[in-house]
């Protein structure tokens, strides 16, 4: 199990997409402002970001407001008006195709939480839809898994092993899923 994954209460593991990758990013951001122009200068640019995330456009609010407003509702247990965030911006015809992906993977994974394993694997397999990567078909074929639809996740993970990227640590991602495969009695 690495960084990014967690264990489920079934025994099995999932992966995070968002979080990790949002505090290192927001990580990197302070301590380069800080570097750049002093506290004082990095301290009001996120405050203006933080500003300009609240306020809306003629677009819409912004997906990084919108996921972040929604994870924020479902840390504070509020998870029937984070869905509908994500509801609102998905029915927006304004939201492009990658801000969809990510939107869906958001609502996905909440669904996941809540063990509604069925929704879950709806939202992964629209992400999927949209732009197919080893993460989205990994967690598709893990949410299957859960629902007891063997023969789905093992369909989904073997979609999910070509399309991670070649790397030596991207390898162990290749043999964790087909693990996955094996664990369901599936062959590679």
């Amino acid at each position: 199990m690495d960084d990014n994954t967690v264990k489920t209460g079934s025994g099995g593991s999932r992966r995070r997409f968002i979080s990790k990758r949002n505090l290192l990013f927001t990580g990197l951001v302070v301590g380069v402002l800080l570097v750049a122009g002093g506290a004082g200068v990095g301290l009001r640019m996120l405050q203006n970001k933080r500003d300009a995330d609240k306020a809306t456009t003629a677009q819409g609010p912004s997906l990084p407001s919108t996921v972040s407003q929604a994870q924020e509702l479902r840390l504070q247990g509020n998870t029937a008006e984070a869905d509908k965030k994500i509801d609102e911006a998905l029915n927006d015809s304004k939201t492009s195709d990658k801000d969809r992906y990510m939107l869906y993977i958001q609502k996905a994974s909440g669904a996941y939480d809540k063990q509604d394993y069925a929704a879950a694997a709806d939202s992964y397999a629209k992400a999927a839809d949209i732009e197919q990567t080893s993460e989205a078909y990994d967690a598709l074929g893990d949410a299957y898994a859960a629902a007891g639809q063997k023969d789905k996740a093992i369909e989904a993970y073997k979609k999910a092993i070509p399309l991670v990227r070649a790397s030596p640590v991207q390898d162990d991602d290749k043999e964790a899923i087909a693990n996955k495969i094996r664990n369901l009695g599936g062959s590679i």
